[in-house]
């Protein structure tokens, strides 16, 4: 998975399909440990993830443009990120922050279900129903 691809899909220049494909194979597994192929992209300023961001990658996981399994290697991604940030101080940012954390470990946290990404939805939307 290149960042760049990531940062273009949220801009919106280039679809989830580009997306997905860009995702496959990112994340190679033997026995219990992932390795995450993840290209940086290099940049003099950072890229803020935002809740409209993550509401659209809502949306096209719903309507099956995007696979469930890759929100999990989307989370890990912004999360381990230099390029992709958010400040959880604020109230967006605390809210993104909240739903990168849960799909970046849905066997800790909630497993992704469509059903909890409406919820995440609602709630980066609107701050009800916690996550």
């Amino acid at each position: 998975m290149r960042e760049q691809i990531l940062k273009e899909y949220f801009d919106g220049t280039i679809s989830a399909d580009k997306l997905s494909d860009d995702l496959i194979a990112t994340v190679e597994v033997k026995g219990s440990i992932a390795k995450h192929n993840i290209i940086n992209f290099k940049s003099d300023t950072d890229f803020v993830v935002t809740s409209k961001h993550l509401i659209q990658l809502c949306k096209d996981v719903l309507n099956d443009k995007i696979k469930l399994a890759d929100m999990e290697t989307i989370a890990f991604s912004l999360r381990s990120s230099d390029f992709f940030t958010w400040d959880s101080d604020t109230i967006d940012g605390g809210r993104v922050d909240e739903v990168i954390f849960n799909w970046e470990s849905p066997e800790i946290n909630t497993p992704t279900t469509k059903n909890y990404v409406m919820v995440c939805a609602t709630y980066l939307e609107t701050g009800k129903n916690k996550v």
